[in-house]
C-alpha cells in the first residue's frame, strides 16, 4: 500500500481517495470517507470513519492506539495491532480485529465487531449489535444488550459474558469459559452442539432462555 507520509495534530482533516500515515503522529479528528485511508502507527483520536473510508490501527507498529474512533456506514477499522479504544460502531460500520486488544467498543443496531486470530477484545457492549468470534479470536467481557448478538464460532473464545436481554449464540466447537450471567429477562443462551459447556449459568429467571440442542442430556450449570 502506498501512503503519503505527513504528521497531523489538526481537527477535521478530511480525507477522500488518498492515504494517511501517521507514524508517531498525533491525528485528531480526522475524517475519513470516500475511498480515504488513514494508516495509524501513532495516535489517532476520535477519528470519523464512513463512506467507503478506512482507519488501519498498528500495521506497523505494536504501540498504535486509536482512541474515541466513530464508525458509521460503509467505514471499516481494522485492528492489527496496538490498541482501540472506545470505538462506537453504529448502522453500516464494521470493527475488525485482527490483533492488538480493542477495549470497550459499543456496537450500536446495524453495526458489527469481528474478532479474528490474534484479536481480542474486552468489555465491548452490544446495543443490537453483532459480534463474531472466529478461530482463535477473544472476547473478553462482552455485555450483550436487548437485540444484540454474540456468536462464538469453532475454535472462538468468548469469556465472562453478560447477558442483559440479548443473544449468546455458541456454534460447535466454540469455548466458553468463566461464567455467564443472565443481568436482566429476555435473554438468551443457545447452544449448537451436543457437547454442552459446564460454566456456571447465573441470574438465570423466568423470562430468559437456555436453548439447547435436541439430542443434548445435560443442561448447564446453575446455582441454586
Amino acid at each position: 500500500m502506498t501512503a503519503q507520509r505527513r504528521i497531523l495534530s489538526l481537527a477535521a482533516k478530511e480525507l477522500f481517495n488518498v492515504g494517511f500515515y501517521s507514524a508517531d503522529a498525533i491525528a485528531v479528528g480526522t475524517s475519513v470517507g470516500g475511498g480515504g485511508t488513514e494508516y495509524d502507527d501513532g495516535t489517532a483520536t476520535n477519528t470519523v470513519v464512513g463512506n467507503e473510508g478506512i482507519l488501519y490501527v498498528g500495521l506497523d507498529s505494536a504501540t498504535a492506539a486509536a482512541v474515541g474512533t466513530s464508525v458509521g456506514t460503509g467505514g471499516t477499522q481494522y485492528v492489527d495491532s496496538g490498541s482501540a479504544t472506545d470505538t462506537v460502531v453504529s448502522n453500516g460500520g464494521f470493527d475488525e480485529v485482527f490483533g492488538g486488544v480493542d477495549v470497550g467498543a459499543t456496537i450500536s443496531s446495524g453495526g458489527e465487531q469481528d474478532v479474528y486470530s490474534g484479536g481480542v477484545t474486552s468489555a465491548a457492549v452490544l446495543g443490537s449489535g453483532l459480534q463474531d468470534v472466529f478461530n482463535g479470536g477473544s472476547a473478553l467481557g462482552t455485555t450483550i444488550s436487548s437485540g444484540g448478538l454474540e456468536t462464538v464460532f469453532s475454535g472462538g473464545t468468548a469469556s465472562g459474558v453478560s447477558i442483559s436481554g440479548g443473544t449468546l449464540d455458541v456454534q460447535a466447537g466454540g469455548i466458553v469459559s468463566g461464567s455467564i450471567t443472565f443481568e436482566s429477562t429476555g435473554g438468551t443462551y443457545e447452544i449448537d452442539s451436543t457437547t454442552i459447556p459446564t460454566n456456571t449459568v447465573s441470574g438465570f429467571v423466568s423470562g430468559n432462555t437456555i436453548d439447547l440442542p435436541v439430542s443434548a442430556t445435560t443442561a448447564p450449570a446453575t446455582p441454586p
